[in-house]
């Protein structure tokens, strides 16, 4: 499963999204042009230093996504559509492999998406929702991995929890973190088999900043969680537009 994080990610985060509008800047407010924007991604972005052991995910292969594909993971927002079109957004997935002697044991995703917008009005806009009750199930179902779903009505391949956690504090009153377990059927008489996954979204300034996880080998221990998300939050606010 994991070697198909790539097409995961985008199907969590970024699913194809046509129709994007493009939305001018809000009077008052300063233009963000294609060249900072891109700046200000590649200094907030995760690098495999801040997650020792980590290195960048290639992926499948073929390009990585489009902007507009990015923006989609917003769109629990505004009832999948968006405000306006980004002016950028990258992600930046690392791979972390656990290894048992020479064998590997399992591999981990911890990506990051930045997404930059106009203006800091229509960035608010864009998530404005997701904190509420309708918001947060509409991420929830998303983070729903494709693929683990019901087989039929008379059998279930997985067992899912969605944990919402508490991080308006440190994140913002716009910002949403769900944490999903599935217990995975796997071929009569192996035993289940466990999938973890988180997904974060928080807003400072004019971008919208996504944090993402995958793996089937432990739940990201919290501590590091919050280290990594506390580390994108203060270099968007360190670099802020």
């Amino acid at each position: 499963m994991i070697r198909q994080v790539r097409g995961l990610v985008i199907a969590t985060l970024a699913a194809a999204v046509g129709g994007v509008i493009a939305a001018a800047t809000p009077a008052g407010e300063t233009p963000i042009t294609h060249v900072d924007a891109v700046a200000f991604i590649r200094a907030v972005n995760l690098q495999p230093s801040d997650l020792p052991g980590s290195q960048p995910f290639q992926g499948e292969e073929g390009s990585p996504p489009e902007t507009a594909e990015i923006q989609h993971g917003l769109h629990c927002g505004h009832h999948g559509k968006a405000r306006g079109a980004a002016v950028a957004a990258e992600s930046a997935p690392l791979s972390i492999l656990h290894l048992h002697g020479t064998k590997l044991a399992g591999e981990e995703l911890v990506a990051s998406s930045v997404v930059v917008m106009p203006s800091e009005t229509l960035a608010k806009a864009e998530i404005a929702t997701l904190a509420s009750r309708s918001g947060r199930a509409c991420v929830a179902d998303d983070l729903r991995i494709p693929g683990l779903r019901s087989v039929g009505p008379h059998g279930r391949a997985y067992a899912v929890k969605v944990t919402r956690i508490p991080v308006a504090k440190t994140l913002g009153q716009e910002a949403v973190d769900l944490h999903l377990v599935a217990r995975l059927q796997r071929s009569r008489g192996d035993p289940p088999k466990r999938v973890y996954s988180i997904e974060a979204i928080f807003r400072v300034g004019a971008a919208d900043i996504l944090f993402n996880t995958l793996s089937e080998w432990r739940r990201l221990p919290a501590s590091t969680e919050a280290r990594l998300l506390s580390l994108l939050r203060g270099r968007a606010r360190a670099h802020v537009l």
